[in-house]
């Protein structure tokens, strides 16, 4: 079992909004890590905020998230 925690602030740094979720059954670190960038990026989709900057501390899931994002606009 994992888990994940988003907390949303606005340009300025202040508190916006915060979320926790959990998965079941997950078999590397690296999964749960990429199933809260996409927890993360759904949550970020439903509060609509135009300026956007996501952070996280897994080097993998951000490189691949970027290279992905780059190869959409390309």
């Amino acid at each position: 079992m994992g888990g994940c925690g988003v907390v949303v602030r606005d340009t300025r740094g202040e508190f916006v909004a915060a979320k926790v979720q959990q998965f079941e059954d997950e078999c590397s670190p690296l999964l749960p890590e990429s199933l809260a960038a996409r927890a993360t990026a759904k949550f970020a989709e439903k509060l609509r905020d135009a300026q956007l900057q996501l952070e996280g501390d897994a080097l993998m899931v951000v490189a691949s998230i970027q290279k992905e994002a780059s190869a959409n606009f390309t």
